[in-house]
């Protein structure tokens, strides 16, 4: 996964957060799979898998953003040296230090013990209340009871929905680090606390719903336009959930299980986590998901009697992989032709 191809790159908006996006990124329009089709494998910072494109100023600069945010740049030495290469080519290593230094501050940042309370605000000097800390979570019990009363909050107007979900993710994670079981936690929550793919029917579906609220016709077509302006551009979304939260203030939106908030609407895909999870635990042979351990059950006798000795080897290194490292066993199986695959998985038919 790179830039290019992550649907909802969260490494470039940290990024965009941390440092901010130099001109010529917010100037360059934005790079899409078509556009390095027709690339040479040279061309990219991982040619075996075609990922991570150095072949403009601003690929290089946004290829280094999700590299470092996503942990790849610390992994993997050739890459880091393939960007590297490329931003002394385009005179950016400059930027790419201060991204370095700004990912290492917040990575160390990120590491540090968590924080006793899911919400802290900061009024300022002028309101007289400097920093206000809210909803503990030293402990199960107290966890328990922060996520009802933020729900409450929420419902009473004493929360914002854009605070109540960062409370949701700082309280999931402590939950999480207490090892409590998440159906503990009231499911508002809960829904919001843990990071889930862009569904963006979901949130068509659920602008419809907003005309159930009162919202006039022509502003329900500018909740579905925001929701199509999203799909359309993925690494905008905070920019279209802005215009629903403005919507739904200037409307007076009062959300509930019928009338979902913009992070609900939004963000109603799989779980992350359960997608890292199967990420972790299969292996793809010709577009089909294997089990990781499902690949040990051909033997080496069967893979030296079906293939050559060439394909035989980098199968039997897929193998040894396929439980430690499922994303370099599936490299190996697309370096190896459809036929190759396809031989391969009929003797894991075979085998089981």
């Amino acid at each position: 996964m790179d830039f290019v191809k992550d649907q909802n790159p969260k490494p470039i908006y940290l990024a965009d957060t941390l440092v901010g996006l130099p001109d010529y990124v917010k100037t360059a329009a934005q790079i899409l799979p078509d556009d390095v089709k027709d690339l040479a494998d040279a061309a990219f910072g991982n040619p075996g898998r075609r990922e991570f494109p150095l072949h403009s100023k601003a690929a290089t600069w946004l290829s280094a953003a999700y590299a470092m945010g996503d942990g790849v740049w610390q992994a993997d030495a050739f890459l880091e040296n393939s960007i590297r290469k490329a931003a002394s080519l385009w005179e950016i290593e400059g930027d790419l230090q201060k991204l370095e230094d700004t990912f290492a501050s917040h990575n160390k940042q990120a590491s540090a013990p968590l924080p006793r309370f899911a919400l802290t605000v900061d009024f300022g000097d002028s309101a007289g209340l400097g920093v206000q800390n809210f909803y503990g979570v030293d402990n199960p019990y107290q966890i328990t009871k922060s996520a009802r009363d933020m729900v409450n909050d929420l419902d009473e107007g004493r929360l914002r929905i854009e605070l109540f979900q960062d409370a949701a993710i700082n309280l999931v994670k402590a939950a999480k680090s207490a090892d409590m079981d998440l159906e503990d936690i009231h499911m508002r929550v809960r829904n919001l606390g843990e990071e889930r793919l862009p569904d963006f029917e979901n949130a068509l579906q659920v602008a419809e719903l907003r005309k159930n609220a009162g919202v006039p016709h022509e502003a329900v077509e500018l909740y579905k336009h925001a929701a199509l302006g999203a799909q359309s551009e993925p690494h905008q979304i905070s920019r279209w959930l802005d215009l629903w939260l403005d919507l739904d203030s200037t409307y007076a939106v009062k959300y509930s299980n019928h009338q979902p908030d913009p992070f609900q609407a939004f963000f109603a895909g799989d779980h992350v986590a359960s997608l890292e999870k199967v990420a972790a635990e299969m292996v793809v042979v010709g577009n089909v998901l294997l089990p990781s351990e499902a690949l040990g059950m051909v033997s080496e006798t069967s893979l030296r009697q079906v293939f050559r000795k060439d394909a035989a080897d980098k199968i039997a290194a897929a193998q040894s992989y396929a439980k430690t490292d499922p994303a370099l066993a599936t490299h190996i199986f697309e370096s190896l032709s459809h036929d190759i695959n396809k031989d391969f998985l009929q003797l894991v038919l075979k085998a089981a």
